[in-house]
């Protein structure tokens, strides 16, 4: 009877419980705009989305890129650009000489000896670009006489030859140039000239004495190489009291003085007195 009873009032007490405390409320995470979060007891709104088309539209297309610079068209002489100038240079006269031999009857015998001598002095270029110098006499002009003439055979003659390293730089040469007129050497002398000068010099140093060539050694007091490239040094003479501009320029990778013209005439300072006098 009492366990009844008891079992009766729990359930009473539960009932009441539950009419005081009802249950909470489920609560929504609602996200807004402008990344903003709300928490709300109602349900999230659904977001007004515009109709879908009656027709799929066409995505539209990429635009094309750029187009690039065009290749450049490749040139016969391509090849030769990617040469030195020396290696051009041989390259060139070593077409011409070959042309002439094949070409111009009687040539190839008197030029057998410069040939060979030609082929050992540029045996690293020749060997190390036969293709090239296939092009070179392919493309050079069949039967040109005026060309393989004998004057151009001794013009050749000095750049078939091993550089001698006593011309190995422009202050060397004019060391050599100042001790040929010490010596009365002419030919000494001759052998540092070259070009437009050779003449000239040949010329005075017949005309002038051994005693004038000294004198001008002695008269001579400084060289100043100014600027230069590999074929092309320039410069300054001082003498006395004149300055000459000086040129040089390499033969067969021999420098050798091309020109000497005067310049002017150093301002003449005053003498100062001393006090004492």
């Amino acid at each position: 009877m009492n366990m009844q009873l008891y079992e009766g009032g729990l359930a009473v007490v539960l009932a009441l419980g539950a009419m005081t405390h009802p249950a909470r409320a489920e609560t929504f995470r609602c996200q807004l705009a402008d990344r903003v979060v709300s928490y709300q007891q109602t349900p999230c709104a659904v977001p007004d989305f515009p109709a879908p088309p009656s027709r799929a539209e066409p995505a539209p297309r990429p635009a094309p890129s750029p187009a690039g610079p065009p290749a450049a068209t490749r040139n016969a002489d391509e090849p030769f650009a990617l040469l030195t100038r020396r290696q051009r240079e041989v390259l060139d006269l070593t077409a011409r000489l070959e042309r002439c031999r094949a070409d111009v009857p009687g040539f190839a015998e008197k030029s057998n000896e410069l040939a060979r001598a030609w082929r050992a002095r540029h045996a690293a270029t020749l060997s190390g670009h036969s293709r090239f110098l296939g092009m070179k006499v392919r493309a050079f002009p069949r039967g040109d006489a005026a060309s393989c003439s004998d004057d151009w055979l001794r013009e050749l003659e000095p750049l078939a030859r091993l550089p001698d390293p006593r011309y190995g730089s422009a202050e060397k040469t004019w060391e050599l140039f100042v001790r040929g007129l010490q010596a009365a050497d002419r030919a000494a002398v001759m052998a540092c000239v070259t070009g437009p000068i050779a003449r000239a010099m040949r010329e005075r140093l017949e005309r002038l004495g051994d005693a004038d060539l000294r004198r001008m050694a002695a008269n001579i007091r400084a060289l100043k190489v100014q600027w230069g490239d590999d074929y092309t040094r320039e410069g300054l003479v001082l003498h006395g009291d004149r300055v000459d501009a000086i040129a040089f320029t390499n033969v067969n990778e021999e420098w050798k003085i091309r020109e000497l013209l005067p310049r002017g005439n150093l301002p003449v300072t005053p003498r100062r007195s001393s006090p004492d006098s």
